[in-house]
């Protein structure tokens, strides 16, 4: 969405600002289409950037947007001298972005949408169908070559589109696998924390509980839910934190937990290193 706020506005934005030709006919004819159609343009992304932030993002959604732009596209190409217009390279904008967001069997029907929509402009612009404009300067023996220079650097556009979605879509695969591997072993990890004859918790540096199990859960008489993030001297109360030296083999201290019932609790801590210091009692 950010790029296609920014390239709009670079180029269409200077394009009204400057003006095509150096006429004040040429300038009138020029900016008001162009106005128009950078003005519905921002509009439209105004409106998306809404939908995306209420309803997230979906297929649909993004094929709508890629349709839009190519319509933009031809719209800005056709009021800008069609076949021999500056602003052609658009599509190859449209065509790149694709290849970030879309698969390669969509990136080839956006390139056939462009070829389709600038070689007919071409072809109606040739046989004299689309309107002249007073800055034109019409050649006929640079008609094909501005035809295949422009539907070329399509093809190569879409080739690049293409090598891009085969490598996010290779990217994409390999992360949603990590994240299935460490959600596996983080639930293994759970299930044997959770039955282990031994009552544990997990705080990290601050003393903040992370993780009890049940045995823990029976011990102090709390409920892992109901303590977790919690300092861990307000679940177990008369337990000193932070600790004076790491690892602690064999400690004990005073503790009544919430069913009333007084006990002589033993302890060893020992200090797991990740991104920051955390600690198993």
């Amino acid at each position: 969405m950010l790029i296609r706020f920014l390239v709009p506005s670079l180029f269409l934005g200077g394009a009204v600002f400057f003006a095509l030709p150096g006429n004040e006919q040429a300038r009138f004819f020029s900016n008001t289409p162009l106005v128009s159609i950078l003005s519905l343009y921002l509009l439209q992304i105004c409106l998306a950037l809404f939908w995306l932030l209420r309803f997230g993002p979906s297929p649909l959604f993004v094929q709508l947007q890629i349709v839009w732009d190519l319509i933009m596209c031809a719209a800005v190409v056709f009021f800008t001298g069609g076949m021999y217009s500056d602003f052609a390279f658009l599509f190859i904008f449209v065509i790149l972005t694709s290849g970030l967001i879309s698969t390669r069997h969509e990136v080839f029907l956006i390139l056939l949408a462009s070829i389709v929509l600038y070689g007919g402009m071409a072809t109606l612009d040739y046989y004299g169908y689309l309107p002249v404009y007073p800055w034109q300067t019409r050649s006929s023996g640079n008609v094909f070559y501005l035809l295949f220079l422009n539907l070329t650097a399509f093809v190569f556009a879409a080739f690049i589109g293409v090598v891009l979605s085969n490598r996010l879509q290779q990217y994409a695969y390999r992360l949603e696998m990590h994240r299935r591997e460490n959600a596996e072993l983080e639930n293994f990890n759970r299930l044997i924390l959770q039955n282990i004859t031994s009552g544990i918790i997990l705080v990290d540096s601050e003393g903040q509980i992370l993780l009890a199990n049940r045995v823990a859960e029976q011990i102090c008489a709390i409920r892992a839910s109901t303590v977790l993030n919690l300092p861990i001297t307000t679940a177990l109360q008369g337990f000193l934190w932070p600790l004076e030296h790491l690892p602690v083999e064999r400690d004990e201290f005073d503790f009544v937990n919430a069913a009333g019932k007084k006990l002589i609790l033993g302890y060893s801590a020992t200090p797991i290193q990740q991104e920051e210091s955390e600690n198993i009692l």
